[in-house]
């Protein structure tokens, strides 16, 4: 919501309420991502977190959609009306966030600790991780292995906006139907893959994907 009071003057103020915002945004989703535990087993788990990546494409489209009025005609025809879109979607966030805390409960086992103490806790057990990195060479594989993927999709996500505008001279009702077109794609793509990494297994359904999209950027 911040972000409404941004401009080319205030370079500093963006970059530092961005760095915040978007910190606490990946540390919610962590937390939010746990949650699959508590209500799936092994043999849903895809399944059940294919859906909610279905559900989150889809919200990206009505977001799409119902803001296009604020920004279809660009940041330097009216600024003040494109960036009404950052507390709108702060509002849209929160209003689906709703259901979340008001139905998911901590488990019961939960420890009721101070925030403190579970700090020290949560930097203790880090530490116990690292220094088992050579004995746990799986896990040391998966952490390096998810970043230089996970990284290279945040990349992605990140510029690709940029990307079609400064190089490829697209408008943004161009970029809007290319990013609709894509989520679309990826509703049913979510829950399908979900579906079939209970079935088949989550490492096989991946490295599929992966192979895939290797041999689809070679041939072109």
């Amino acid at each position: 919501s911040l972000l409404f009071f941004t401009n080319s003057k205030t370079l500093v103020f963006a970059s530092v309420i961005f760095i915040i915002s978007h910190f606490f945004f990946l540390l919610a989703q962590s937390l939010y991502d746990s949650f699959l535990a508590h209500f799936s087993s092994k043999k849903s788990a895809g399944k059940i977190s294919g859906l909610g990546y279905s559900l989150g494409y889809l919200g990206g489209i009505v977001a799409t959609l119902l803001l296009q009025p604020f920004y279809s005609e660009g940041y330097a025809n009216n600024p003040t009306l494109y960036k009404l879109t950052f507390p709108l979607v702060a509002i849209f966030f929160i209003v689906f966030s709703i259901p979340l805390f008001i139905s998911l409960k901590d488990s019961k086992n939960s420890k009721q600790e101070g925030i403190l103490s579970l700090i020290r806790s949560s930097l203790h057990k880090t530490l116990n991780t690292l220094k088992s990195f050579k004995k746990r060479k799986n896990l040391s594989l998966f952490l390096i292995a998810f970043y230089l993927m996970n990284d290279a999709l945040v990349t992605i996500f990140a510029f690709i906006s940029l990307y079609a505008i400064q190089t490829l001279a697209l408008s943004i009702k161009e970029i809007t139907w290319i990013l609709i077109i894509t989520q679309v794609v990826a509703i049913p793509s979510a829950i399908l893959f979900g579906t079939l990494a209970d079935k088949k297994g989550q490492k096989k359904v991946l490295l599929f994907s992966m192979t895939c999209n290797n041999c689809k950027y070679h041939k072109a």
